[in-house]
């Protein structure tokens, strides 16, 4: 069964509850590969907190708590497709934001503060890294440029360390399925 068939969410949850991938670029990019996921849309919300989850549990030894795997699709996948171009911020970056919050256990209190400040921050540079892609919007760029960043941010905010991906030589296997490719104006283009 394809992922449209399955539900983008399902497919997403069932994969990352099997993964044992230690890198969230890797293991997005496998979920991309499976057959039937959109080229672009509200999937990758759900996908980039979810394999940035399951790829902290996975570096840190550990199962993903499904509890906290459901919890960041379910809040990840209320941003609605097109977000990233009507509401001012990425949804691919708030995704990252959402899935540190669950992490940490944030919540409104004072003792939150230090999680909110990391959670914030991250956030933050997301946006600005976004902001200096150029041309039309692609989720696939977005999905890598957001989990580039926290596997190179969370090390030094949660002491988890990720398995290295050589940026240099990363290439997206999709841009033949995207009709707004933005080709030799992205980093990931071959």
């Amino acid at each position: 069964m394809n992922a449209l068939e399955k539900g983008y969410a399902q497919t997403i949850r069932e994969y990352c509850l099997q993964s044992k991938e230690k890198n969230p670029v890797i293991l997005a990019n496998e979920i991309m590969g499976i057959e039937g996921f959109p080229v672009a849309g509200q999937a990758h919300h759900p996908l980039i907190a979810a394999s940035l989850l399951t790829a902290y549990a996975n570096a840190l030894n550990e199962k993903v708590d499904e509890h906290k795997l459901d919890a960041v699709i379910k809040r990840s996948d209320s941003l609605p497709a097109g977000f990233c171009a009507g509401f001012g911020s990425d949804a691919a970056i708030i995704s990252l934001g959402i899935t540190v919050s669950v992490i940490l256990g944030n919540t409104v209190d004072e003792g939150s503060s230090v999680g909110r400040t990391i959670s914030h921050t991250l956030t933050g540079m997301g946006m600005l890294a976004i902001a200096n892609n150029s041309g039309a919007r692609c989720c696939k760029r977005s999905t890598f440029t957001a989990l580039t960043l926290a596997a190179n941010y969370l090390p030094a905010t949660l002491g988890v360390t990720f398995p290295k991906l050589e940026e240099a030589t990363f290439r997206c296997q999709f841009f033949e399925m995207n009709k707004m490719c933005n080709k030799k104006y992205c980093k990931y283009y071959p």
